[in-house]
């Protein structure tokens, strides 16, 4: 009867080798999607921003419309 085998320096380099590849093909995605992230997130706050400013850009045109609209300067009407 044989003693029970160990596992030998090559099936190790291999299992290493193997593994290896995977976490470097995981942590490219890892990469990728952070990125991706990035840039979505700098996409969405961008539209936020400019929505902000057309929102405040109205309400300060309406409010200048009727405050100039009613007023008179040094002998003139603005209309």
């Amino acid at each position: 009867m044989k003693a029970p085998r160990g596992v030998t320096l090559l099936e190790l380099a291999v299992s290493i080798a193997v593994g290896g590849v995977i976490f470097f093909i995981l942590g490219a995605i890892f990469i990728a999607q952070g990125q991706y992230f990035a840039i979505e997130d700098a996409i969405a706050e961008t539209q936020v921003h400019a929505f902000q400013a057309m929102d405040a850009t109205g309400l300060y045109a309406g409010s200048a419309r009727r405050g100039v609209g009613s007023r008179t300067i040094n002998g003139v009407n603005y209309a």
